[in-house]
């Protein structure tokens, strides 16, 4: 299913980059860095201690990313519709969950290594569009690679797998110049979760699992490129 789901990205991607000419005003690249709260899920059971391994943490990190968008392309009823491609990239980081015997009093931890990117799409449609303003509410999909490797110095495990995410915002845009524009905004994204199977340490056996799913707001600033002449 999730080889089905990239296959529908990629073609839906190939879609919106050949859906029109580029022409003044309508294609622009973009570039921005944010920043997250993000609440981590963790479940599953680890059947050699018998105990469940639901936790909720919250962890701050950063990321860049990278956006190819055709200003205004469709339309929906009255609404200008701007699609977006969005490449993402986070920096990685480390968490700690509980572990043995579970909450809420665990005396043994996972220690847990995330590397995150995406890829998706996003739909913007402007609510404000006088002088150099802009504002703009969007909504997106995508799939969001996860590499997840964890150990409690008893059992461990590593998977890299895809997620479903999805995500909603706002954003507002100043021109700059001919063909600049400052970007500032804000979205909640949520996730699909990754599971890792866990196993003994020193080639023991199975041991149940451990997965993960994040939520949170994201916070950006960043700039758009025009590729049309103004």
């Amino acid at each position: 299913m999730k080889k089905q789901f990239l296959i529908a990205l990629a073609a839906l991607v190939g879609v919106i980059v050949q859906s029109a000419p580029i022409q003044a005003g309508e294609a622009y690249l973009g570039g921005q860095v944010f920043g997250m709260s993000t609440t981590h899920d963790f479940g599953g059971f680890n059947t050699v201690g018998g105990f469940s391994n639901d936790d909720s943490v919250n962890e701050r990190h950063a990321g860049i990313a990278l956006t190819f968008g055709m200003r205004d392309q469709f339309k929906l009823g009255n609404m200008a519709i701007t699609p977006e491609v969005e490449a993402a990239w986070y920096e990685n980081y480390n968490i700690t969950s509980a572990s043995f015997p579970g909450l809420p009093n665990p005396a043994f931890f996972y220690r847990s290594k995330v590397k995150t990117g995406r890829l998706g799409v996003n739909l913007w449609t402007p609510f404000h569009n006088e002088g150099p303003w802009r504002a703009e509410a969007g909504a997106g999909f995508g799939m969001l690679y996860r590499d997840f490797r964890t150990n409690d110095t008893v059992v461990g495990g590593d998977e890299d797998d895809f997620a479903v995410y999805g995500k909603l915002g706002l954003r507002f845009i100043r021109s700059v110049g001919q063909r600049g524009s400052l970007t500032f905004g804000g979205s909640y994204i949520a996730s699909s979760k990754t599971k890792v199977s866990l196993v003994s340490n020193g080639g023991g056996g199975p041991a149940g699992s451990l997965s993960l799913k994040t939520r949170g707001p994201e916070l950006h600033i960043g700039y758009q490129f025009s590729l049309g002449n103004k």
